[in-house]
């Protein structure tokens, strides 16, 4: 038997390695012959992130936006999930005892949120109203108060403090005069108008 040289018994030895090592791949179920793509195993952050949003309220994760955004559906600011659940327009918010009427009418925003972050959060100082024209309009604190009396189900938006995790249902309420048409609510610091409308 003819002997071997340095170079042939380096080659059987790598060759011995790498058969032991599929050999052994294979028995473990980590090697097969058929089609495999890298990223198979890989779940996409979205879906990742759909799972276990939808373990929590059952809505899947919202986007992340700035401009214009329709009402009822959801969309992330920073650490909040936020939707604009409906406007109503009336002169006068409350309950006997705790009412607040309109200068010309009242234009009472509900909106729905969520903290998704890790600390405590309030919107007090980002929200306000635009019309079609450009005006801009403030909250009216006393009037927010006292809807946040008369709906139980929804509370004072400019004074609660958004827990991480906790969805809490907020009321804000803006004087515009009579003439205000195409109303948008303004969240500042992100810059997004959600275009509102008028619930029959």
């Amino acid at each position: 038997m003819a002997r071997l040289s340095p170079t042939q018994k380096y080659a059987l030895a790598v060759g011995i390695v790498a058969i032991a090592v599929i050999a052994f791949l294979i028995v473990n179920g980590t090697f097969s012959f058929g089609e495999h793509n890298p990223g198979d195993d890989i779940i996409p952050q979205e879906e990742e992130f759909a799972a276990d949003d939808d373990e929590d309220d059952g809505e899947a994760p919202a986007p992340a936006v700035a401009g214009r955004q329709p009402m009822h559906r959801a969309f992330q600011f920073g650490d909040l999930r936020v939707i604009v659940t409906g406007l109503t327009v009336t002169d006068l918010v409350g309950q006997e005892g705790a009412e607040s009427e309109a200068i010309e009418r009242f234009a009472m925003v509900h909106l729905s949120v969520r903290n998704t972050g890790t600390s405590p959060r309030t919107l007090d100082g980002t929200l306000g109203l635009v019309d079609a024209t450009g005006r801009s309009f403030t909250p009216n604190r006393l009037a927010t108060e006292n809807a946040d009396i008369a709906h139980p189900d929804h509370v004072d938006a400019l004074v609660q403090v958004l827990q991480p995790g906790i969805i809490t249902q907020l009321v804000v309420v803006f004087d515009v005069p009579h003439d205000a048409y195409g109303l948008r609510l303004r969240i500042e610091g992100g810059y997004v108008d959600v275009e509102l409308e008028l619930e029959q």
